[in-house]
């Protein structure tokens, strides 16, 4: 994904059988298929297996937030010393991120304003809710431990994490055992995802066949203004980027703008940000005159506070989900949604399946089903391959930007252009 994951080959080669065969196996039914064996194609079949899989899904939702964050709160303690530098770095990869999550909410709203109740069929109903932020914020501190779990509030979960994870780091070596637990329930939750989202091809053959048996390929076209959604996003931010060189670094942005495209080649066909680490590091030293130290203190660290590509791979379906249902665009609504899409980005666990569920859990705030999401799996791999993009070269500029505040930066490296 977006995510930091290595690329499985076998995984993505299921993927796009299941998706070929998913829109082949589709239009088969639809011109010879009897009303009967559709009815129960979309009941019986396609919709006890979607349900499973979405069952097992949240199964997993709370834990894996909970243990990642805690655990990477702590990891972050331990392994770096953050102090004023790091303390700058999050602030920069923050602003970035608040641009990319405004800009994603603005897009989307843009791009799928005309109703698309197709899309809403065969789905269970929107369940209505009361958008106020002040009640959002009043209601994320849970009145027990247990409620954020029982009731998969995400907006509570996250909020007694990062509580948790900072008392912990508090309680310093007396803690230590509870952080190696904390460590083990974390990787034990990304083998169970590991072992669910290998499903996924099954679940995109099933999708596609059940969108194009009720759809037809029109939906195709409806889907790809979600991947065009994530295409704009992309190329506003290298407009972001430019901004951001010129009012932060004092410099021209041209060299960076020139230098960066033949990188992002990597992140677009690896759809990974670990894959890339080591590109990203001789890209900072060789092509931007980047500090290696402070390169490598602060890449790894904007892995995780530079994900401005899963604001857009959250928003675009949510969007297209809010115009299928018929739900009015509120300023309650935009606040809700910047807020929830900003701190699902920003708290994103580095796993399998990640995006999956922060996307579940986004619908489920605002009242839409969250099987929904499996309409979604079949674009997975392009919207990923993108979102990677965004994230690994905002984390290069949140990295240029803070060499040039501590003036540990060669410009005439950075300068040249060949």
């Amino acid at each position: 994904l977006i995510r930091v994951k290595e690329t499985n080959n076998k995984q993505f080669y299921y993927t796009i059988a299941g998706m070929i065969l998913g829109i082949m196996c589709g239009v088969i039914l639809q011109t010879t298929a009897t009303p009967e064996i559709i009815s129960v194609f979309n009941n019986t079949i396609a919709g006890s297996i979607q349900t499973m899989f979405m069952n097992a899904l949240n199964m997993m939702i709370a834990p894996m937030i909970f243990f990642s964050i805690i655990a990477g709160i702590t990891n972050m303690s331990n392994t770096s010393d953050i102090g004023k530098i790091g303390a700058k770095f999050i602030g920069i990869s923050s602003a970035l991120l608040l641009c990319a999550t405004l800009m994603s909410v603005i897009i989307g709203f843009s791009i799928f304003q005309e109703p698309m109740p197709a899309f809403a069929e065969n789905m269970s109903p929107f369940s209505e809710i009361q958008f106020s932020i002040i009640e959002i914020l009043v209601n994320i501190v849970p009145s027990n431990t247990i409620a954020p779990f029982s009731s998969n509030n995400i907006m509570q979960v996250l909020f007694v994490a990062i509580f948790f994870g900072i008392i912990i780091n508090k309680m310093g070596e007396k803690a230590s055992r509870v952080i190696d637990l904390i460590e083990f329930m974390n990787n034990f939750c990304s083998e169970v995802l590991n072992i669910i989202v290998k499903l996924i091809p099954l679940i995109i053959f099933i999708s596609m066949t059940k969108i194009i048996l009720n759809m037809g390929m029109d939906s195709i076209l409806t889907l790809g203004k979600v991947i065009f959604g994530n295409v704009v996003g992309t190329l506003l931010m290298f407009l972001i980027y430019s901004v951001f060189i010129i009012f932060f670094a004092k410099l021209s942005p041209i060299p960076f703008l020139k230098k960066i495209p033949k990188f992002t080649l990597i992140p677009l066909t690896t759809s990974s940000s670990i894959a890339s680490i080591s590109a990203m590091f001789e890209f900072c030293d060789k092509k931007l005159g980047i500090n290696k130290n402070l390169a490598s203190f602060a890449i790894p660290v904007g892995i995780q506070f530079n994900m401005t590509g899963a604001c857009f791979y959250l928003m675009m379906p949510t969007a297209l989900m809010i115009s299928a249902y018929g739900i009015e665009w509120t300023y309650n609504l935009a606040l809700t949604l910047i807020m929830a899409i900003f701190l699902m980005s920003i708290t994103m666990p580095s796993s399998a399946g990640a995006c999956i569920i922060c996307m579940s859990s986004t619908f489920a705030l605002i009242g839409i089903p969250v099987e929904a999401v499996t309409i979604f799996l079949c674009i997975d791999i392009i919207v990923e391959a993108l979102g990677s993009v965004m994230c690994t070269t905002s984390d290069i500029l949140s990295t240029f930007i803070l060499a040039k505040s501590e003036n540990l930066i060669n410009e005439k490296v950075y300068l040249e252009v060949k």
